[in-house]
């Protein structure tokens, strides 16, 4: 391990926080109720995204990866794209995640933007599932 991943692995296990980031999920979830606002699903779209980039995050770090931080977002789909005995889905559901995030943050037109907010809970929670399993694999 290089001396730069040894500074960021002992930063991160001196500053790790507790905080469950379900709960942005469980957010998401009560932002979007039955709400035709469309700042509150936008707000859905974007937590479920981060809901779930920091679970798969806080996973690659437990596994000893520190993704760059010039660009973690795609690192990470990167890492779970070439991790071995991953299922693929991991990198293809929170690189389509992110691009609904990227969309409802920064474009002024949103198109279909309810069909993604449930789009983004079923793939967030298979997500979420799936890096359990792997975590409970790695215990082992």
């Amino acid at each position: 391990m290089n001396y730069l991943a040894l500074v960021n692995l002992l930063l991160w296990k001196i500053t790790k926080v507790n905080w469950d980031w379900k709960e942005y999920l469980k957010l998401a979830e009560v932002l979007s109720g039955s709400s035709n606002d469309e700042a509150k699903l936008r707000t859905a779209v974007s937590r479920t995204y981060y809901a779930v980039f920091n679970i798969a995050l806080n996973f690659a770090r437990n596994e000893n990866y520190y993704p760059p931080k010039n660009d973690v977002h795609l690192a990470l789909i990167d890492y779970f794209r070439n991790r071995k005995f991953t299922p693929k889905f991991i990198a293809n559901y929170l690189e389509t995640l992110r691009g609904w995030r990227n969309n409802v943050d920064y474009d002024s037109k949103v198109e279909n933007l309810q069909d993604n907010v449930r789009s983004s809970f079923f793939k967030a929670k298979a997500l979420i599932k799936e890096l359990d399993k792997l975590a409970e694999k790695s215990k082992k």
